[in-house]
């Protein structure tokens, strides 16, 4: 049986819900999922995540959002034998690939909505007492699995973010922070802002993380992505009155020159995490790999040069 046939089979024997019309879904990398309208004349989405571990991420964080309309509803989940699978409120949109074309309303509204996550307070850095101490942890867990192939760059890499580490902002304050914030994740309809998806990569941590994949899949299309984003962002927080923290009443890290600054210092870290888990599935196939060599070598030539 197929991943889709499977959740179609599912989203019946759990829920009671007949697929009367399935619809495109963005590509995932960490779960089997499908999007449907139900004969009931509602849409859905269902999720087996490839962890449990991964399910409850996302579990943990739709909870944490329940009154966010920027985000889907968690509508149910089971453990079924080693599956998670989640029932989610499937919405009218559809992933944001008509980049180019997109208005500032649509990114001050995108801005918004990311501060509006980050206003959650949020467990803990992965069991780490601040951000340095989680960005310091996984990049040595990172570096020490992979492929010894690659060890000239990565070694490389593993140094400079080291030694760049003292610009990169600091707290003790974990926030909800997406962590997969790709246009993939992001729904729009007609050219407006509907809503922010897959939240099973999500934790604790810095907020300015969030803006990674932002400025390295955006900004280039939009280069002035960045600037309406955060205008945005910085907007939503004042009208809201959202509580201050170090990390989200510090102005300089959302400065937008600082803030790309600070993408190229996060390029290493990124590197570091695809080529760690291309060794660990001993999978080199496709682009992923130079992807993820190319951000460790544009990111050491911008410090070198």
């Amino acid at each position: 049986m197929t991943a889709v046939a499977d959740l179609d089979a599912m989203a019946e024997q759990i829920w009671g819900l007949r697929v009367a019309r399935p619809l495109p879904v963005t590509e995932s990398f960490g779960s089997d999922v499908i999007l449907f309208e139900a004969t009931d004349g509602d849409r859905y989405v269902i999720k087996n995540s490839f962890t449990p571990a991964k399910g409850q991420r996302e579990i943990d964080a739709l909870n944490a959002l329940d009154a966010n309309d920027d985000v889907p509803r968690l509508l149910d989940h089971r453990l079924v034998g080693d599956g998670m699978y989640l029932l989610i409120e499937g919405l009218d949109g559809t992933p944001w690939t008509s980049i180019a074309d997109s208005s500032p309303v649509l990114l001050v509204s995108l801005g918004a909505a990311v501060r509006r996550v980050h206003d959650v307070e949020y467990g803990s850095f992965d069991g780490c007492d601040s951000w340095h101490e989680l960005l310091r942890s996984n990049a040595d867990r990172y570096h020490g699995s992979i492929d010894a192939r690659e060890a000239r760059l990565v070694d490389r890499g593993r140094v400079a973010l080291e030694r760049c580490l003292p610009f990169v902002p600091d707290s003790t304050q974990p926030v909800l922070v997406q962590f997969d914030l790709r246009p993939g994740n992001i729904l729009t309809n007609g050219g407006e802002f509907v809503a922010l998806i897959d939240f099973e990569s999500a934790r604790g941590g810095h907020p300015s993380m969030d803006f990674f994949k932002l400025w390295q899949q955006v900004e280039p299309v939009v280069p002035s992505a960045l600037s309406s984003i955060l205008e945005g962002y910085r907007a939503d927080g004042r009208s809201t009155g959202a509580r201050s923290t170090d990390e989200l009443s510090d102005p300089a890290w959302m400065d937008v020159d600082r803030l790309r600054q600070l993408m190229g210092i996060y390029s290493l870290y990124h590197g570091l995490a695809g080529l760690a888990w291309c060794s660990i599935r001993d999978d080199f196939s496709g682009e992923f790999p130079d992807v993820n060599r190319n951000l460790i070598r544009s990111a050491l030539a911008a410090m070198e040069a």
